[in-house]
């Protein structure tokens, strides 16, 4: 995950540059040091919107058509939610239309299904891309989920 902590250090680097101290960026690790969640703070013109990236963890799409992502947030808070999926071989990586972001006749390969007070739903599309050999690895984060949020 060091991509993600790079980019939300060089996030915050140009927002401190605009807003002289008013960007942070922070990691949260496991047991084992491993980065797990990272957050990006921006205080700027007195708006404190903050970032979150959580790792998705282990999802055999082929097996669970279903994934809950615990986001640790205040429901109410949350304004934005994307994702980003990645195949077995992490040489491709999939954008999955933000909560309510695509058209309502659609049936999406994977998608947002609830973002709860607790935690984030995706799912896929039985039959569709994602259910494949190229996403059935565990012991592999599939990928991200970024939140924006305000305190």
């Amino acid at each position: 995950m060091s991509s993600i902590i790079d980019s939300l250090a060089k996030l915050a680097e140009k927002f401190s540059q605009k807003y002289p101290g008013e960007a942070s960026g922070v990691a949260t690790l496991d047991g084992n040091g491993d980065v797990v969640e990272a957050a990006l703070k921006v205080e700027a013109g007195g708006v404190d919107l903050r970032c979150k990236v959580i790792e998705i963890g282990d999802w055999n799409m082929v097996a669970f058509s279903n994934e809950s992502i615990p986001h640790g947030l205040t429901y109410a808070n949350v304004l934005i939610v994307s994702v980003m999926i990645r195949n077995d071989d992490d040489t491709l990586r999939y954008m999955v239309p933000g909560y309510g972001q695509h058209d309502g006749g659609a049936v999406l390969d994977v998608s947002i299904n609830t973002v709860a007070s607790a935690n984030i739903v995706l799912i896929r599309q039985t039959g569709g891309n994602f259910d494949s050999a190229n996403f059935d690895a565990t012991s592999y984060n599939r990928g991200w989920v970024t939140i924006w949020y305000v305190p």
